[in-house]
């Protein structure tokens, strides 16, 4: 009876690891969404000569990260790229926005 009881509670410990580390692998595929978005756009900017109209019209044609924000700030010369998305954890009840940034070549 005693052993029942034991591998019953390592059982439901062990489905609760579970649940989690699928959870925390969706969060890595999240994060790594918002970084292949980064990295589109930035290409897009440095593609299109700083052009931000074009940037957006192509953007929503052809969007990767259906629930990331972008925005664009001048930097000198430079565009910054600041991308934004929720990534979350149901079970712990954890939800957060990450904010990731980056750089363009210089525009002329």
């Amino acid at each position: 009876m005693k052993s029942s009881v034991e591998a019953g509670l390592i059982f439901l410990c062990s489905c609760f690891m579970i649940v989690i580390l699928i959870q925390f692998a969706s969060v890595i595929a999240n994060m790594h969404q918002g970084h292949q978005y980064l990295d589109y756009l930035l290409h897009l900017t440095n593609n299109y000569d700083g052009d931000l109209s074009l940037v957006r019209q192509h953007d929503a044609n052809h969007q990767i990260c259906r629930q990331c924000t972008y925005q664009h700030h001048k930097l000198d010369d430079r565009y910054e790229v600041v991308v934004s998305f929720p990534i979350s954890i149901p079970s712990i009840y954890f939800e957060q926005s990450l904010t990731i940034r980056g750089l363009s070549h210089p525009v002329e």
